[in-house]
């Protein structure tokens, strides 16, 4: 069970909570899918709120939707949080190049817990030295 008031408020307001972080929130159709994403202080950006409904899975909005964010921030890094139970998920993330290095506890109500996965990005941006 989801406590969205106690444990997740910003489930209220996604698109401006996202916007206030300095991310954004893409919404695919009419409920078949969403992704957000926020940059990190490391310079490395999140994946955050990934959700494609069961009757879209398999058909390539997920990795369309992934492609998005993604290319939203042109971060030198990507990094993702998903649940343990999300083997389906898990695979899918590591199709597209993302590695697990971590686990945390969430100390929520039904004592989740999740995966951390990660994905080198786009290249340095930074000119070469004695460039101007």
């Amino acid at each position: 069970m989801l406590y969205v008031d106690e444990e997740e408020p910003e489930l209220r307001a996604l698109a401006s909570h996202f916007a206030r972080l300095g991310g954004a929130l893409w919404l695919a159709g009419e409920g078949a899918g969403m992704i957000a994403t926020r940059p990190l202080p490391s310079g490395a950006w999140e994946i955050c709120r990934v959700y494609v409904h069961p009757e879209h899975h398999g058909g390539g909005l997920a990795q369309r939707l992934m492609q998005c964010a993604e290319a939203h921030s042109g971060a030198p890094a990507y990094e993702l949080w998903t649940d343990t139970r999300f083997a389906r998920a898990h695979r899918f993330y590591e199709k597209l190049g993302y590695h697990r290095n971590g686990e945390r506890a969430l100390n929520d109500r039904s004592n989740s817990r999740e995966y951390r996965y990660e994905k080198p990005g786009a290249p340095s941006r930074a000119l070469p030295s004695g460039s101007a």
